[in-house]
């Protein structure tokens, strides 16, 4: 997958660095070149421990459609 975690629109509220702004990727701990695929495993989501705030209600309000 080469969809941008952070700049694309993959989610409902993408891109989320336009959404959340810079201080969200720098608290998530990921890299700002991060894909979307780091964050799913067996179609699930894998959500890293993170100190960004709300982070986690947004990527589980969305399913997976492939």
């Amino acid at each position: 997958m080469t969809t941008s975690l952070w700049f694309d629109n993959w989610h409902p509220h993408s891109p989320l660095a336009d959404s959340y702004g810079e201080i969200f990727i720098y608290d998530s701990g990921m890299e700002k070149n991060a894909k979307v695929n780091v964050l799913i495993h067996n179609l699930e989501w894998k959500i890293p421990t993170t100190q960004a705030i709300g982070w986690h209600p947004h990527c589980r309000s969305y399913s997976f459609q492939f």
